[in-house]
């Protein structure tokens, strides 16, 4: 029994009906400008405000953790009575204004409201030097969604 049967037996067990396994992926971008990027101290982050794509809430976070920049997808949903799975391919970019990009790709299953991405995605002064512009750092996260259960 693979998630999607598995997902689809606890929509059955929730009396939900409508299942949605889409024929077609769905495709979205996020893009954030993110300030005062210097001054995240370690163990802290910040995240882009909330933002829609298919009914679905996400925003991009980062973080300083041990000398290095962490990225991720939140998605923020929030349904306790009903199972839901999104099946999604996620690439995460870090911009430069010249064109210079440091991507990471991941293929990942949200089930519950987190985020996904990945830990120590650039060194810390790395980041700062190379792609940290008037202390201002840009981060997209470009989505495919490739299933989706438990949605109307």
């Amino acid at each position: 029994m693979d998630w999607r049967d598995e997902m689809r037996k606890k929509l059955a067990d929730a009396g939900v009906e409508m299942l949605q396994s889409l024929d077609s992926a769905k495709e979205f971008t996020l893009k954030y400008t993110f300030t005062d990027v210097s001054k995240i101290v370690d163990g802290r982050w910040k995240h882009s405000p909330i933002e829609y794509h298919f009914g679905v809430p996400w925003y991009i976070l980062i973080k300083h953790v041990n000398d290095h920049l962490e990225v991720y997808l939140h998605c923020e949903r929030k349904e306790e009575n009903t199972p839901w799975s999104i099946q999604c391919a996620l690439q995460l970019d870090i911009l430069h204004p010249s064109g210079k990009t440091e991507s990471r790709q991941l293929e990942y299953i949200y089930q519950e409201g987190i985020g996904r991405g990945r830990k120590e995605f650039l060194k810390w002064e790395e980041m700062k030097k190379e792609y940290l512009v008037q202390n201002q750092l840009t981060v997209l996260a470009h989505v495919t969604i490739k299933s989706m259960i438990g949605f109307q």
